[in-house]
Parts: structure tokens; sequence; C-alpha cells
């Protein structure tokens, strides 16, 4: 994982609850479609494929984001300007292209969700929890849902690799950043009680997700 400390990028902010028309679309297949449905449709079909133009905005979140392989691109991590560039239009296709990246090999999808407020993606998520293996993919996974329901019960999967001295520390430390997240009393504890951790970098992350100086 490259994320071991927060971007410096990273906005958590919480944003207003957002739609995608292709989640739209799909649901509207299996059902059959309205008339208003069908308009809906074409109108966003039409949209969308004025995407094609390839604005600069969508170019980099491609390349940048979907495509982000290396060292250099991840080194900052979670890039969550790339994602507030895009017009509603890309928003909307990069969540389609998103969502279907949920499959635990890569946190950027799950950050995305939660970054972009898209409450269909929970169902998904919850099942990515229960299917993942990496300790630090259950942990930032069960970051999202946390911050997408405010289930405070999430927090507990995120401490059992934070506080587990058996982890690696590079899981580690990617869910004591997500525990940062959590606005509860019980996580800023957590938090206090690993800054006397005796591995240096569990101890200075936990002053940074707290809020401290390290």
């Amino acid at each position: 994982m490259f994320a071991a400390t927060p971007s410096a990028r990273s906005n958590p902010d919480a944003r207003r609850f957002h739609r995608p028309a292709s989640l739209h679309r799909s649901v509207a297949k299996r059902r059959g479609l309205s008339a208003n449905e069908e308009s809906f449709d074409r109108t966003t079909q039409i949209s969308l494929r004025k995407i094609d133009d390839m604005s600069p905005a969508w170019t980099n979140f491609e390349a940048d984001f979907v495509n982000a392989n290396s060292w250099g691109q991840r080194k900052d991590g979670f890039p969550s300007d790339l994602l507030d560039a895009l017009s509603p239009d890309e928003k909307d296709r990069a969540v389609a292209i998103l969502m279907e990246k949920l499959d635990g090999g890569d946190d950027w999808p799950i950050r995305a969700m939660a970054h972009l407020r898209i409450a269909e993606s929970v169902s998904r998520l919850r099942e990515l929890l229960d299917e993942a293996t990496m300790p630090s993919i259950r942990a930032v996974t069960a970051t999202a849902i946390y911050e997408l329901t405010n289930d405070t019960s999430m927090e507990d999967i995120v401490w059992s690799v934070a506080g587990a001295n058996e982890q690696e520390w590079v899981h580690r430390l990617d869910a004591i950043h997500c525990l940062g997240r959590f606005k509860t009393a019980s996580a800023a504890s957590r938090l206090a009680d690993l800054i006397d951790d005796p591995e240096y970098l569990v101890s200075y992350n936990a002053k940074l997700a707290g809020g401290r100086k390290a």
C-alpha cells in the first residue's frame, strides 16, 4: 500500500450525496424503462458523450487515478483534487468506472466513494469488507462505510488493524490515519494510546492522525 500517511491533497469535508447517472441507468434497465426514465437515459447518454472531448481534468483522472501504478503517482496519497476537478458529467462516468474497481485490490476507489458521497456504494462496500483479506483495505473500507453512514461500529474494525502489534507497520499506518477520520472520543483515546507505541512510525503517525505536532 502507498498511503501510509495522509495525503496533503486530501479534503475530509463531507460532500452532498451524489447519485451517479450510471447507477440510475442500471436500475432502470433492470426494472424496465418508463417514458420519463427513457428521457432521462437519453439525456444522460448525450451528456456523457460530451466527455469524449477529453477535458484536461478527465485526461488527468485517467492517467493519474485510474491508471496510477507507479510510486511517483502514488507517493502523495489519495488524489482527491483529481476527482474535484471533474465536471458533474465526468464524475458520473468516473463513479461508474470506480464502482467496477471495488475489488479489494486498490484503496483509491474505496476512498473515492466516501469522498464523492456515493451512498449507493455502501452495499458493495459492506460486501467488500467481508471479502477483503488485506488488513489496510479492511480498514479503509470500514472507514468509508463510517463516513457514508455514520456507523461507528466500523471503528472497531479499524482498531483491530491499527492497534495490532503483530501487524505489519505499513498496514498499521494506513489504519491509524483511518482512525483519525472517526469523530469519536474513543478514536481520539485510541490514537493517544498509540503515541506511546515503541514503534517510532506508529507513534509519529498517531500524533499526526490525532492532530498533534509530531
